[in-house]
């Protein structure tokens, strides 16, 4: 099941950010899917490899230092480049 969705922006505070991984149903997906511990499965939402459109996705946790996040093993899995 493919959570991926072009959004015209992302959510900007913590409760955005919850009620769209609720609308998404992460935490439900969470449950299903067998690429990471349940625990691991969020919400994200961030820029496509060619830094022109922005997705949101259920996907397992990434830890970033940076600005933006480049989830190329994701990309690949889902396709989206």
């Amino acid at each position: 099941m493919s959570t991926l969705e072009y959004v015209l922006s992302c959510p900007r505070t913590i409760e955005e950010i919850q009620k769209a991984a609720q609308r998404k149903q992460c935490h439900d997906i969470a449950k299903t899917q067998s690429c990471t511990e349940p625990e691991n499965f969020k919400y994200h939402c961030v820029l496509n490899s060619f830094k022109n459109a922005t997705v949101e996705v259920c996907a397992p946790e990434i830890i970033s230092q940076g600005m933006y996040v480049y989830l190329p093993t994701i990309y690949r899995y889902l396709n989206i480049e």
